[in-house]
């Protein structure tokens, strides 16, 4: 987590198994949900999950992630394995933007002028009809 500069919570799911083999299988879910809330005065500024999952794979293919456990009374190295980060899902598709603000603003001026132009045929309406 140091190393990556995340939040703890951005790691979901976290799961290790033994496989039949000496390795040890790691899943986890990246989330891509950064805080809503914080302190004002030091907004949380973190980075995207496309630049966190290629800063992973670079740390893991120079061999950086190295995790040390105790088995019984031995300290034990565990190091990952050159490019075993295998990446399930990366989403390419961009954001929609949101056009509400400017339909709703729409509606409102369309609204008002339609009540104007309302306002001023029914006084030239009325006008006439006190006239006769």
């Amino acid at each position: 987590m140091h190393t990556l500069s995340i939040r703890p919570i951005r790691i979901s799911h976290l799961v290790v198994d033994q496989d039949d083999t000496n390795d040890i299988l790691i899943t986890f879910t990246l989330l891509d949900a950064p805080p809503r809330t914080g302190p004002v005065e030091v907004p949380l500024l973190e980075p995207s999950l496309d630049t966190l999952i290629s800063r992973l794979t670079e740390i893991i293919n120079n061999g950086g992630l190295i995790f040390r456990a105790k088995s019984g009374t031995k300290d034990v190295i565990l190091r990952t394995r050159i490019n075993s980060l295998n990446v399930a899902h990366r989403s390419k598709e961009e954001k929609m933007r949101s056009s509400g603000p400017l339909i709703i603003g729409l509606w409102i001026g369309c609204s008002i002028a339609g009540l104007l132009i309302g306002g001023i045929v029914s006084f030239f309406i009325f006008e006439k009809l006190a006239k006769k």
